[in-house]
Parts: structure tokens; C-alpha cells; sequence
């Protein structure tokens, strides 16, 4: 991929053969617990619990509640949920900025649109929403150094600066049948980005 005004300076995308999924409705989470490598407690959280995701300093666990539009906040120390959050919308994905300071829930709402909360995580409270595209944003990913959050939206990719909360740049397209990108992370470095392509027939590098 060539470089872009507001891009990573030298970061690529390689897109992957997606793989398909479900969504699974359980009500619990469960904590695996070492050496013994057993159930060591289950959480009772929301309706339809999909996303989750772990805050970098491990005292949290933060779970989107899909059919019940909220986010549980899990306390690791007492394996218990202290809140649960309103979402504008189902949240779909979850990511976690670097300094653990700023939680964003990507969501499909009634007007199916793609909005992305963000949350503080130091009150457990929403303080804006974004608007991406239409038709629900997608998955979520916050660069290693913080400064940006990745969401694809159908068959493009919207590129935020987290400090002003605006759009910064667009690219695409994912998949030639239409459905769009899916799961993306990136590397410890924030040098490339891996982007699951739905609907591609084979693999393809950008």
C-alpha cells in the first residue's frame, strides 16, 4: 500500500482468507486459572456475550453484551462485574488503547450506521460517538503507539487520529464479493497490519 496523507508512515496491510464464524449466546464468562489450568470462576455478564477484550495492566476485562447492548466491566481481583455500560448500539468489537485509558465499542445501532463509542475507562462512561460510513462498523484496532484506531466499514477501511476523534484517511476495497474486511491487528510494531478479507477466494497482499 502506498503511503497516504495521515497514514503510518510505513505501514502495509496484508489482507487474509477469511474464515467464517458464529455467534455463540452464553451468559457467562468463564477465568482459566494457572498452574492448574482449570475453571476457576464464572462471571455472570450480559445477554449474548461476544466481543472481549483485557486492559494492558490486567486489573480489567471488558465484554460486549449483544443482546443486551451494554458492556460488562470486569473486575479481575473479585472476578465480578462492577458496571455494565449502555452501547450505542450492539457492540460488535471491542479495542483498548495502550495506556488502558480509552475503551471503543464499535456498534450497530437502528439507523445502521457504523458509530464507534468511546468510553473513559477511569469513569466507565461513554463520552462520545463517532460516525463511520453506514450499513455497522466493523472490527477494531488501535495502533501500538495509540495515536490511531483502524475500523473497516464494508469493503473500506477508515483511518482515525484518536487525539481528535477524526477521520484522517480511507482505502480499500476488500473482498470482490462485497462483504467487506473483517478481524485486523497489528504487528508489535505497528509496522503492517493484518486484515482478514471476507468473501476473497484467495489470499491477496496490498
Amino acid at each position: 500500500m502506498k503511503n497516504q496523507p495521515g497514514f503510518c508512515d510505513s505501514c502495509h496491510v496484508r489482507a487474509a482468507l477469511a474464515v467464517g464464524g458464529a455467534l455463540f449466546a452464553m451468559f457467562h464468562v468463564a477465568r482459566a486459572g494457572a498452574p492448574a489450568n482449570k475453571v476457576v470462576a464464572a462471571i455472570q455478564v450480559g445477554s449474548e456475550p461476544s466481543p472481549i477484550v483485557v486492559s494492558p495492566d490486567s486489573s480489567t476485562v471488558y465484554v460486549g453484551n449483544y443482546g443486551s447492548d451494554a458492556i460488562s466491566v470486569i473486575s479481575t481481583a473479585t472476578n465480578s462485574v462492577s458496571i455494565a455500560i449502555p452501547t450505542d448500539g450492539l457492540p460488535l468489537a471491542l479495542a483498548i488503547s495502550p495506556d488502558g485509558g480509552t475503551l471503543y465499542v464499535s456498534c450497530i445501532n437502528s439507523a445502521d450506521n457504523g458509530t464507534i463509542d468511546v468510553i473513559s475507562t477511569a469513569t466507565d462512561t461513554k463520552t462520545s460517538v463517532m460516525t463511520l460510513g453506514s450499513n455497522g462498523a466493523g472490527q477494531l484496532a488501535v495502533t501500538p503507539d495509540g495515536s490511531q484506531l483502524w475500523c473497516p466499514v464494508n469493503e473500506t477501511m477508515y483511518i482515525v487520529d484518536t487525539a481528535t476523534e477524526q477521520v484522517i484517511g480511507t482505502f480499500g476495497n476488500f473482498g470482490p464479493t462485497g462483504y467487506g474486511a473483517g478481524t485486523l491487528v497489528f504487528t508489535p510494531d505497528g509496522a503492517d497490519a493484518y486484515v482478514l478479507e471476507i468473501g476473497n477466494p484467495a489470499p491477496a497482499n496490498f
